[in-house]
């Protein structure tokens, strides 16, 4: 794995995937460790295109890349998960 390689793991579900360039990842392969299912995709398949080619089974994973990946590209969103919500009023 190079560094713009990364693996997301939940609930014993693990997807490996690829930031390819500004604002655009791509979804390698998806992998059930408990059945030995992995699942290969096409070059160049986005999240949402994952999403579609699998179950509701794999929600929760893709749900987490989607959280990694915005976390690596906005810039403050390291801790998004441990902060408090705030609501600003803009009037």
């Amino acid at each position: 794995m190079d560094d713009r390689t990364r693996c997301t793991a939940v609930n014993g579900l693990e997807a490996e995937w690829t930031m390819q360039n500004y604002r655009h990842i791509e979804i390698r392969r998806g992998r059930d460790p408990a059945t030995g299912d992995v699942i290969e995709f096409a070059p160049g398949t986005d999240l949402a295109a994952a999403r579609e080619q699998t179950s509701r089974h794999w929600a929760a994973v893709w749900d987490r890349v989607a959280h990694e990946m915005w976390t690596a590209w906005i810039p403050g969103q390291r801790n998004s998960e441990s902060a408090t919500p705030m609501t600003r009023f803009l009037g």
